[in-house]
């Protein structure tokens, strides 16, 4: 955007979680507006998030939060453009514990929060290269998030348990290129190719007590660390704004396996 110029956008994401043993899925929905200060691009938007996560002996998770988060789109020199920004997510887990009690199937409930915040940074070459017809912007990305999943102790069922709080860090790190291509007609092919390490080894530990039996601890599962990120979709022009959308999948990893990801913004 032009100094001065602001933007209204709309977005959305669905997906499937299916990656190793998890089983799920997940959507996202947000508003935003920003404002372009010359000096830097101000954003904030606000969104609801939602998954869920199938476990053994059909147990489930759900999960549901709203989220505010705030950027600042900083030109560096030339065509280089940083960015920085903070999010917070609150929200709350609908747990249901499955297991087999007298060898018939039981359930144990509970409804923790849910808190997370994060940092970004990321540094973006605007049409660095054109290649076969195509600009290409590289960058690098780094963001970490902590999350806290509250105390809670189970209702119903014949082995209610109470959990103590966990937490858990995301540190990740991703090199990446973006891609577009001029179809025609104002619309354009684009893509993008990311690799991504997450830094952290394994997920926190589980420990709580079966209520009136005994202690437990389990250690945390193993994050894969390492994984690929291919997007492919299309943009132009729509209903007086720019419209984009986009199917995203991983090799395994500690992310989503595939999502469709849709964006509408309106400068003015």
């Amino acid at each position: 955007m032009d100094e001065g110029q602001r933007a209204f956008w709309l977005a959305g994401d669905w997906g499937r979680d299916g990656h190793g043993a998890r089983s799920g899925d997940l959507g996202l929905a947000e508003v935003g507006f920003g404002k372009n200060f010359g000096a830097a691009q101000v954003n904030v938007s606000l969104g609801q998030t939602w998954a869920k996560q199938d476990q053994a002996h059909n147990g489930r998770t759900k999960t549901a939060g709203t989220y505010v988060l705030a950027q600042a789109l900083i030109p560096v020199s030339g065509n280089l453009w940083g960015a920085v920004g903070a999010y917070v997510h609150r929200g709350e887990a609908d747990m249901r514990r499955g297991y087999l009690n007298a060898g018939a199937q039981d359930y144990s409930r509970g409804t923790p929060n849910v808190n997370t915040w994060g940092l970004r940074a990321r540094l973006e070459w605007d049409q660095a290269w054109h290649v076969a017809n195509a600009d290409v912007l590289p960058y690098v990305d780094l963001s970490h998030a902590k999350a806290r999943l509250a105390a809670y102790t189970e209702t119903s069922g014949g082995f209610p348990a109470r959990f103590d709080s966990r937490k858990e860090k995301a540190t990740e790190l991703r090199l990446g290129v973006n891609a577009a291509k001029l179809l025609g007609n104002g619309l354009n092919l684009i893509g993008m190719l990311e690799a991504a390490h997450r830094f952290e080894k394994s997920g926190p530990r589980s420990s709580g007590q079966v209520i009136g039996l005994s202690d437990f601890g389990l250690d945390g599962r193993k994050n894969d660390r390492n994984w690929l990120r291919l997007g492919v979709g299309v943009e132009g022009k729509l209903a007086g704004g720019r419209a984009s959308l986009m199917l995203n999948a991983t090799t395994k990893g500690e992310t989503s396996n595939a999502w469709l990801a849709a964006n509408w913004q309106h400068a003015f």
